[in-house]
C-alpha cells in the first residue's frame, strides 16, 4: 500500500510539473502608451502573477496582475491568459493614482528556447487621483524564462 501511495504521489507531482508553463520570466514590455519591465511568476499550475513597472510621458505606474493561463495547443507552446489586478503610481500634476486593471492576451513559449513572447490588452480604471478609463492599446512583452 505504501508503494502504491508513493507511486501515486510521484505521478501527481510529475503531472503538475509538466503542466506548468514556466517558473519565472523577466523581460521588456512595450506598447501603445507605456513601456517598461515585466516580471511574471508561476503561483500554481496555470496561474501566474505579473508585476509590470511602466513609464510613460505622464509618470510611472506599477501594476500587479493575477492571471490564469490556458493552453491552446500545449505541444506548440501557445497559451491564452486573462486576469485582474491593481495599479499604483503617479501622473503629471497628480500625487497618486490608484486603480483596477484587467488583462487578456496570448503567450507563445518557444519550444527548447527559454523565451516567451506575449501580446495583450490591459484596460484600467483609475479611481484615486484622477478618475479615468485607460488602455495600453496592446503591448508586446518578451521575457527570458527560467
Amino acid at each position: 500500500m505504501k508503494k502504491l501511495i508513493l507511486a501515486f504521489l510521484v505521478l501527481a507531482a510529475s503531472l503538475q510539473v509538466n503542466a506548468q508553463v514556466y517558473n519565472m520570466g523577466i523581460g521588456l514590455r512595450g506598447g501603445g502608451t507605456a513601456n517598461g519591465i515585466t516580471l511574471k511568476k508561476s503561483l500554481s499550475v496555470f496561474t501566474m502573477g505579473d508585476l509590470i513597472v511602466s513609464m510613460h510621458n505622464e509618470g510611472i505606474i506599477a501594476t500587479g496582475l493575477y492571471e490564469i493561463e490556458k493552453p491552446i495547443n500545449e505541444l506548440d507552446g501557445l497559451y491564452i491568459y486573462y486576469g485582474v489586478g491593481a495599479h499604483l503610481g503617479t501622473y503629471t500634476n497628480v500625487d497618486m493614482a490608484l486603480g483596477l486593471d484587467a488583462v487578456l492576451g496570448l503567450e507563445f513559449v518557444i519550444p527548447d528556447i527559454p523565451i516567451g513572447i506575449s501580446l495583450d490588452i490591459k484596460p484600467s480604471f483609475d479611481f484615486v487621483g484622477r478618475t479615468n478609463f485607460g488602455n495600453d492599446f496592446g503591448a508586446l512583452s518578451i521575457r527570458y524564462l527560467f
